[in-house]
């Protein structure tokens, strides 16, 4: 195929090299005219031999070969060499009728191409600030779960602090408590204490007065 290509490039520039040079009949396609024959590159890669193109319907091309005159289904050809064949049936009117088309056609082409890369650049816009702001909905929630979590921290620690407080509290409450209960027997074996010193004493009194009666000649008798 590339041999073709450069073949007929090489034919289109230096038509006058030799005398059977071929014309080429569509610079942009592979058919050919040489010697009065035209050369039609099929769809399989093949050559078609013409002598001459007579016109073509919706589904075929009619030519003249040296076997008589036949048809070519328009579906068997390159598609280069059906453009050249459709240039070749048109009439300059219809030429221009198309080449306005085609400028027509590359026209909206460009312009849906333009609408479509402003509509790219559009939803890439849109999905960068929709991850932008997704982005930042994002730091915004881990800096509340970071937040939350501190104060719960701080609460813990408040808390625990609160307990050891109370812990505290009532150790000093149930200290209280001992030290009243301390100083209460002591104050009640002081009590005791005193009250058996007092009856010691009343005996030691009692016993004094007996024994000095006694010296005073006293009979004394206890029953």
């Amino acid at each position: 195929m590339k041999t073709t290509l450069f073949a007929l490039l090489l034919l289109a520039v230096t038509p006058a090299l030799r005398a059977d040079a071929p014309t080429v009949v569509s610079a942009a396609s592979p058919v050919l005219q040489t010697n009065g024959m035209t050369e039609i590159l099929m769809v399989d890669g093949s050559a078609r031999r013409v002598r001459k193109i007579l016109g073509m319907t919706p589904d075929s091309l009619r030519v003249m070969t040296d076997e008589g005159i036949g048809k070519i289904p328009l579906s068997s050809l390159h598609a280069q060499s059906l453009t050249a064949v459709n240039s070749l049936m048109e009439t300059p009117d219809q030429m221009q009728a198309r080449q306005q088309r085609e400028a027509a056609a590359a026209q909206t082409y460009r312009e849906n191409q333009a609408v479509k890369e402003r509509m790219a650049a559009e939803e890439n816009a849109m999905i960068g600030a929709s991850q932008r702001a997704e982005a930042a909905r994002q730091a915004a929630a881990q800096q509340a779960a970071a937040e939350a979590y501190a104060r719960q921290q701080q609460y813990l620690m408040e808390a625990q602090k609160a307990q050891e407080a109370q812990r505290a509290a009532r150790k000093a409450e149930l200290a209280a408590a001992e030290l009243r209960r301390a100083e209460a027997e002591q104050r009640w074996r002081q009590y005791n204490l005193d009250v058996a010193t007092l009856q010691a004493l009343q005996d030691l009194t009692y016993i004094a007065q007996l024994e000095y009666l006694r010296k005073l000649g006293y009979v004394i008798k206890i029953e």
